[in-house]
């Protein structure tokens, strides 16, 4: 396997969890209250703004995107990548904590808690392999 196609499957989760970031961007900037579902109330009851959740997400998953597009190529994009996998973990973390919640709440389980816990484990891989990247690949 060359190195290009081991750098590729490394930085799969990365790539993933950025998409979907800019997707929930783009999801949370139309018009319409998207959070007003009951796995969201806690992010009601914390008075979470969705343009603001839109902002947040659009613009780490673009910085994410581009950190990957040209890592490599700049020698501060492990960092970047680090970074952007770090606040992943968090908002993912607490978008699976909003479903737990609203699981204990009703009573009612949703996908939402095992899938975006899984994104979030998968940004601790991520951090892992730019923290490798950022030790051994240094130009």
């Amino acid at each position: 396997m060359s190195r290009h196609q081991q750098q590729a499957r490394e930085r799969g989760l990365e790539w993933l969890s950025s998409i979907i970031m800019v997707a929930w961007g783009i999801i949370l900037a139309q018009p319409g209250d998207t959070l007003s579902a009951a796995n969201f109330s806690e992010s009601a009851a914390h008075g979470v703004a969705e343009d603001g959740l839109a902002y947040v997400f659009g613009a780490l998953g673009g910085v994410r995107l581009a950190a990957l597009y040209i890592n490599g190529r700049w020698p501060r994009t492990p960092l970047l990548r680090m970074i952007g996998a770090g606040a992943g973990l968090l908002l993912w973390g607490q978008i699976a904590s909003m479903f737990g919640t609203s699981y204990l709440a009703t009573g009612n389980a949703g996908t939402g808690f095992a899938a975006y816990g899984c994104l979030a484990m998968a940004e601790i891989f991520s951090i892992y392999w730019a923290a490798f990247d950022a030790r051994y690949n240094r130009p």
